[in-house]
C-alpha cells in the first residue's frame, strides 16, 4: 500500500512521470509500473490532479484490459 501512495503522491507532482504507450493506451493516458511489484497504473495526467483510471497485474494483456479508456 506504501509503493501505491508513494506512486500517487510521485504523480502528483510530476503528472508526465510515467510513459506513453499508444501501443497499448491511447492518449492522453500513460502507464507507470509500480517498483518492486508486478503492477502498473494506468492515468491520465491532463486532469488535475491526475487521475488514476486502472491498477492492473502487468501480467494480464494491458491493451485488451485498458481498450475501453
Amino acid at each position: 500500500m506504501e509503493t501505491f501512495l508513494a506512486a500517487a503522491d510521485a504523480l502528483g507532482r510530476n503528472p508526465h512521470l510515467g510513459q506513453e504507450q499508444p501501443d497499448i493506451v491511447r492518449p492522453p493516458y500513460r502507464l507507470l509500473r509500480l517498483r518492486g511489484f508486478p503492477y502498473v497504473l494506468a492515468y491520465d495526467p491532463s486532469r488535475n490532479p491526475p487521475v488514476i483510471a486502472r491498477v492492473l497485474h502487468g501480467a494480464r494483456d494491458l491493451a485488451e484490459a485498458l481498450k475501453s479508456l
